[in-house]
Parts: C-alpha cells; structure tokens; sequence
C-alpha cells in the first residue's frame, strides 16, 4: 500500500480475516509513545507480567527497567512481559490500556479490528485490510526512537544485561529504507510482518499475514518492491 495515497500496490485475500501475532505491540507503543507517561520512569517486572506463552522473555520479577527500555525490548524482542508491564502500569491499568488501544485504532480507521486480552497478554484479531498506512503515519514518535529499525541492543540493568534482536533481516540491510517495522509469530497467526519503507518515490506499507516461515514473508516483501517500482503493473493482483 502507498502510504500516502493509500492506494492497493499489491494485494492477494486482502479480506481474510487473521490474527497478528505480536504486530500488535506496534500499537502498545504507539498508546505508550503519545501518552503522558514518563519514559524515563522505571518499572519493576512482577509475577502480574508473566504470561502463558511458548515465547521466552529475558525479563525477569524483580527487574527495573524505564518505560523506554521496555518499550525496546517490545518492539525489538517481541517480549511479552515487557508489554504486559506496560499495559500495567498505564493510568487505570491494563483495562483502560486496552480501551485506549481500541479508542486511538477506530480514531485512525482501523473500523473492522479489535483489540483485547486473551489468556493475559494483548492481542488482535483484525482484517487484513486493515488501513495500516494511517496507523504508521502517525507514529513518528516510535519512528524517532530506533526501537523498531535497530537490528541489536544491549540494555544493561545492574548487574544483568539484557541483549535484544529482531528477527526481521531486512534490518541492517542498506537497499532497504525503513521507518518502522514488526515481526510476530503464533501457532495461529504464523509469521507475519510488517515492514514501512521508502521504495523509489514512494513510501510503502508491507503488511505479510499467515506465512508458514519467516523466510517466505521476507521473500514476499522483497518480491513485492520491483512490482511496486514498476508504475504500469503496480496495480496487479499477487
């Protein structure tokens, strides 16, 4: 999708509706990012944060880490705690988290998508065509703070050190001019990505659903760019 003009490059079952996996915690940011919490202000993990989940996190009950730190280790990590502890300690708790989620999606088109806890962390549930260009546009807050475009980080917390990556290749690579970007993965969803980038003139949203392997959904954002540079056929189905 061009983000600018929210015209359809390219488009296959665009009408499934799928879940996201953790694509999700770009919109915990984006709540976390325009809200009026302190970034700088520490938060201990607590046994509150631990979910049911294959998926392991790095955090452990006792840890202090600012909101910022948390807000990395989401984006970047996929870590689960690190969002649990955001939705947390947001005034009113994870409720009025959750309702603010669903309240700032509606407000930026996302209509046929819904938000909530399930088994005790956020997810979604959502149509494919969901307008992600809008919801990507706005975020320059997330876009500004490297969360989702860095590659690895180390976060150090007393004498623990936390090392975080991303599992999106595209990361790091210079052909490729990301603004912001996602990857999740759950038995139900599969792998999905979401990947803004400049692609020639345009700036493009990659949105991949339900791939049985990272490696497909890479391949599919990369095969997605020389048709979208090609103006004449931009418009085809996939």
């Amino acid at each position: 999708m061009d983000q600018d003009t929210g015209e359809e490059l390219v488009v296959k079952n665009a009408d499934v509706e799928l879940p996201i996996a953790s694509v999700t915690k770009l919109m915990t940011a984006l709540v976390i990012a325009e809200s009026d919490v302190d970034l700088d202000e520490k938060v201990r993990i607590t046994r509150e944060d631990y979910v049911r989940s294959t998926a392991h996190s790095k955090l452990i009950s006792g840890m202090r880490l600012t909101r910022e730190s948390l807000l990395k280790a989401a984006l970047m990590s996929s870590d689960n705690r690190a969002a649990a502890a955001l939705a947390r300690t947001y005034p009113g708790g994870r409720k009025a988290f959750v309702a603010k989620m669903n309240e700032r999606a509606a407000a930026i088109g996302m209509t046929n998508s819904f938000l909530l806890i399930r088994r005790g962390w956020i997810t979604a549930i959502t149509p494919r065509h969901v307008i992600w260009a809008n919801w990507l546009q706005r975020s320059t807050s997330i876009r500004n703070s490297g969360c989702a475009t860095t590659s690895m980080a180390r976060d150090q917390h007393g004498r623990r050190q936390v090392n975080l990556a991303t599992t999106n290749r595209l990361i790091g690579d210079p052909s490729w001019r990301i603004g912001i970007q996602k990857t999740g993965f759950t038995t139900a969803a599969g792998r999905c990505m979401v990947v803004q980038s400049d692609v020639g003139e345009r700036r493009l949203v990659m949105v991949v659903l339900d791939s049985p392997i990272m490696l497909s959904a890479l391949t599919i954002c990369v095969r997605c760019v020389p048709m979208c540079k090609a103006k004449d056929d931009s418009s085809r189905d996939f």
